[in-house]
């Protein structure tokens, strides 16, 4: 059995005067910055204005590309190049929901998967030791899985735990709770400049990458094909996705799983947003969103 290559990165956060500096890459010369949110974006520039080329506030943080390398991490994006890719950020799924999840889309010609693991980084040691025993017994088929953590973490700075039943967006008011404690690291997710972050250290050579969380399942199109299809044929454009929310029909005893995930709620009226890109060709202004 051909076991997937599962590598492990972190994102070490440092405090400097302009913000938190959540990590700088070095491609071809050129460093990528990207600023949490809170940081000042003209202390950023200023700090920098001899050296600055552009720069964009992306969500509530700041992405400044610069001349000067000092200190910028080399870009990894050979692991992923001319690689079909699936990202998402995960934020409590299991491991063997994992593991399901990069079966099911290996049909689709994917050969790498990246992940932000959200968990703090004792939960974060506990889920890749998981998932390296459950890829053991089951090969998805995938040849690399890259697993990145952070030391800050991304959730949405007052809020609760995101995957408590209480407070998911569909959740009847008379179960929503107003008590919930705060949990920076599994509240909903705030730092869109982590998605900047990890295009330019990691993705940036993929031929096609998809943004999905663990919990979406990607179909194929009317007319047979698929969203990497699309990609790779309009490169430099974004191809969206649009999926539903299906509740799961009966909660199992341990774990709930993908199979169980087969009821629509006739008065549902959200839809789920998610996209898929060939990264080569798009300017390099343009970035990426959740």
């Amino acid at each position: 059995m051909r076991e997937p290559m599962i590598k492990t990165r972190v994102l070490e956060a440092t405090e400097t005067p302009e913000g938190w500096l959540l990590g700088a890459t070095d491609v071809a010369g050129i460093a990528y910055r990207s600023y949490l949110s809170g940081s000042d974006p003209t202390a950023v520039c200023a700090s920098f204005s001899d050296c600055l080329l552009w720069h964009r506030e992306v969500g509530k943080g700041v992405l400044a590309v610069t001349s000067d390398t000092v200190g910028a991490a080399p870009a990894e994006t050979s692991l992923f190049a001319k690689k079909r890719c699936i990202f998402a950020l995960r934020n409590g799924e299991d491991a063997q929901a994992t593991v399901d999840w990069l079966a099911f889309h290996r049909q689709f010609g994917v050969e790498a998967a990246l992940i932000f693991d959200r968990s703090d980084p004792t939960g974060a040691e506990v889920f890749r030791d998981a998932l390296e025993a459950a890829l053991q017994e089951s090969d998805p088929g995938i040849g690399l899985v890259v697993i990145v953590t952070a030391s800050r973490p991304m959730g949405r700075s007052g809020d609760g735990d995101a995957r408590l039943a209480s407070l998911a967006p569909a959740a009847p008011g008379h179960v929503r709770r107003a008590d919930v404690s705060d949990d920076a690291w599994h509240a909903p997710f705030a730092e869109t400049v982590l998605l900047e972050t990890l295009r330019r250290r990691f993705l940036g050579e993929a031929s096609s990458v998809a943004f999905l969380n663990i919990s979406d399942l990607l179909l194929v199109g009317r007319g047979g094909e698929n969203a990497f299809d699309r990609a790779e044929q309009a490169p430099g454009r974004c191809v969206l996705l649009e999926g539903r929310e299906y509740y799961p029909w009966r909660l199992r005893r341990g774990r709930t799983q993908h199979l169980d995930h087969v009821y629509l709620r006739r008065d549902e009226a959200r839809s789920v947003t998610r996209w898929c890109v060939a990264p080569t060709a798009l300017a390099d202004p343009t970035v990426w969103r959740n």
